[in-house]
C-alpha cells in the first residue's frame, strides 16, 4: 500500500463532519490499484450528508466553497433526462448481450433516488431510498431493510453507491444475503495517477499553507479537479479533496470485491453516459454464487 497526502474538502468539514480543515491520507492497493481515503465517516457524519442530500442547506454550504457548483447544477445530477435514457439503455444491452434479458422481471434500485434508471419494460420496480425523494409513476418506494428482505428481485441495481460507502465489502455482502439472482454495479472510473516533485513532508506544509487561503484554496481544488476528470492526473501542484466519494475503484478492485463477496462476475467495462465533465463508470453485471 502506498499513501499519498489530500485534504478533507472545506464543505465536508462544514457540512457532515463539524471540524476543521484536516490533512488526510489517500492510500493505493498495490494488488488491485483501488485508491480510498483511510479517514472514513462514522454513521452519524454519512447521516449528516446524505439524509437532506442536495437539499438547500447542501447546495448553500457546498456553494460557499465550490463557485463552480451551481443551482442547476445541484438540481440536475442524476436527473438529466438524456443521462437518464442512456443508463437505462446500457443496462438492457448488457443484459442482453449477456443473454439475462429474458430472466429479468422483477428489479430494486438500491439508494435510487426517485427510481428514475429503472428501465420501464420491468414488469416490478422498486427503489429502496432512505430520503424524502418521491418515486416515478410505476416505481414502488420501499424504506426500509424489513420490506427489502420480505420480497425478491431478479436483479439488484447499485448504482453510484460504493464510492460513497466507508465499507464497501459489508454493502456488498448485504446485498449477497438478499433474495437475488443478479447485481448490477455502476462506479465512476477514475484511473488517475499523481505526480510527486517533493517530499511528503512538504507537500503536507504547502497543504497547511493553501488552507489559510481559501481563495487560493478554491482555485487550485478547481484546477485540480478539471486534471483528474480530463488528463486523469493530479498536478504536482494539485491538492486532491477527500470529498463524498471515498473509493475510487478499477476493474481487478471491482471484480474482487465482488469474488470475496458472494457474487460472481459476468462483464466488468467502462462506459460514458454524458460526454462532459463527468469521469467514465465502470459497469459491472454479476451473479449470485
Amino acid at each position: 500500500m502506498s499513501k499519498w497526502p489530500a485534504m478533507l474538502a472545506p464543505f465536508i468539514a462544514e457540512y457532515a463532519v463539524s471540524k476543521s480543515l484536516d490533512i488526510v491520507d489517500l492510500a493505493r492497493c498495490y494488488k488491485c490499484g483501488l485508491k480510498y481515503f483511510l479517514d472514513r465517516y462514522n454513521d452519524r457524519e454519512a447521516s449528516a450528508l446524505y439524509s437532506n442530500y442536495r437539499g438547500s442547506q447542501y447546495y448553500i454550504s457546498r456553494h460557499r466553497y465550490e463557485f463552480w457548483y451551481t443551482r442547476n447544477l445541484n438540481g440536475v445530477l442524476g436527473k438529466d433526462s438524456k443521462m437518464v435514457c442512456r443508463r437505462k439503455e446500457h443496462l438492457l444491452q448488457i443484459l442482453n448481450r449477456n443473454n439475462i434479458k429474458t430472466q429479468v422481471f422483477s428489479v430494486m434500485d438500491w439508494g435510487g433516488d426517485q427510481g428514475q434508471h429503472i428501465p420501464d419494460i420491468f414488469t416490478e420496480r422498486f427503489v429502496y431510498e432512505i430520503s424524502d425523494a418521491k418515486p416515478v409513476e410505476g416505481v414502488t418506494k420501499l424504506t426500509n431493510m424489513q420490506e427489502v428482505r420480505m420480497r425478491s428481485f431478479d436483479i439488484v441495481m447499485l448504482c453510484g453507491v460504493l464510492e460513497h460507502c466507508s465499507d464497501p465489502k459489508d454493502m456488498v455482502r448485504l446485498i449477497s444475503e438478499l433474495k437475488t439472482k443478479f447485481l448490477y454495479i455502476l462506479v465512476p472510473f477514475e484511473p488517475f495517477k499523481m505526480i510527486r516533485i517533493m517530499p511528503d513532508s512538504w507537500y503536507r506544509k504547502y497543504m497547511k499553507f493553501i488552507s489559510h487561503l481559501p481563495n487560493l484554496r478554491s482555485l487550485v481544488d478547481f484546477f485540480t479537479a478539471i486534471c483528474r476528470l480530463k488528463l486523469r492526473l493530479i498536478p504536482p501542484f494539485g491538492i486532491l479533496m477527500q470529498h463524498e466519494h471515498l473509493n475510487y475503484f478499477t476493474k481487478d478492485s471491482v471484480k474482487y470485491l465482488l469474488i470475496d463477496n458472494g457474487f460472481e462476475p459476468i462483464e466488468i467495462s467502462s462506459f460514458n453516459f454524458s460526454f462532459s465533465f463527468d469521469p467514465d463508470m465502470l459497469v459491472c453485471l454479476a451473479r449470485r454464487k
